[in-house]
C-alpha cells in the first residue's frame, strides 16, 4: 500500500503545497512537501489520524518503505504543524482530485 501512496502522490499536483516555501530564496521546510503529504495519506489510510500515532507507526518501519525509515523521519509536531498548515491545499487536492476521478467515471 506504501508503494501505491508514493506513486499516487507522485502523480499529484503539489505546487501549492511548495508555494508557501518559495520567496526568500532559501528553504525553510526541513522535509520535502510531497514527502509529508505521503505521510499524512498513509496514516489516514490506515485510520491514524494523530500526528503522535503517525509518527510512532513510522518511527517503528510498519509496512512502510525503506527510505522513509532511514533515520530522518519528521518528528510529530513536523507533521501537525505542516497538517495545520496545509489545511487549504489538502482540502483544494482531495475536491480536485474526486471531481477528476468522477469525470474520468462518466458521473
Amino acid at each position: 500500500m506504501a508503494f501505491f501512496v508514493e506513486d499516487a502522490v507522485d502523480a499529484l499536483e503539489l505546487q501549492a503545497f511548495y508555494a508557501r516555501y518559495e520567496g526568500d530564496g532559501r528553504r525553510r521546510q526541513p522535509f520535502e512537501p510531497a514527502m509529508l503529504v505521503k505521510v499524512l495519506i498513509y496514516g489516514l489510510r490506515g485510520g491514524v489520524f494523530s500526528s503522535r500515532q503517525i509518527a510512532r507507526r513510522f518511527g517503528r518501519g510498519c509496512g512502510v518503505p525503506g527510505y522513509w525509515r532511514r533515520g530522518n523521519f519528521p518528528a510529530h509536531r513536523t507533521i501537525r504543524e505542516f497538517r495545520q498548515l496545509h489545511q487549504t491545499e489538502f482540502a483544494a487536492l482531495f475536491v480536485a482530485r474526486w471531481c477528476s476521478w468522477r469525470r474520468e467515471a462518466g458521473w
